[in-house]
């Protein structure tokens, strides 16, 4: 049985800020997992930092545009860990919210996901009032 967590830096950054996530997936069961598959997708409208990819040293990472695939055979009780960094555009009209979504499992399927909502804080200023 294979389970996975996903823990961001920030869930409420700033335009521009740098957001770290870490992804472990664990094999929970008693023998090894002979396929494992985690997928991660940077939402749309954010940007990869493909050069803060951490390799976890087992299996096969591949980084493709805004995704990253690990592949590998996970021993029982072994924990993968992928962590990588993306940040939000410093000056473009975007949505409110960002899903960002990890999946993962088993010989080809996906057996679960974890997921996070990305909501930046907006820019506030104030103009000088005048009266006449």
């Amino acid at each position: 049985m294979l389970t996975a967590a996903l823990q961001l830096s920030d869930s409420a950054p700033r335009r521009g800020d740098r957001i770290t996530a870490t992804v472990v997936l664990t094999n929970l069961g008693a023998t090894l997992a002979p396929s494992a598959t985690l997928d991660a997708v940077v939402p749309t409208g954010l940007i990869l930092l493909t050069d803060t990819v951490s390799d976890p040293g087992t299996g096969d990472l591949r980084v493709a545009g805004n995704r990253l695939t690990w592949r590998g055979p996970p021993g029982s009780g072994a924990a993968i860990s992928v962590t990588y960094a993306f940040t939000l555009p410093r000056f473009m009209p975007s949505p409110d919210a960002y899903y960002h979504a990890v999946m993962f499992g088993q010989q080809g399927r996906y057996d679960g996901q974890r997921d996070a909502w990305i909501i930046p804080r907006t820019w506030r200023g104030w103009l000088p009032i005048t009266r006449r």
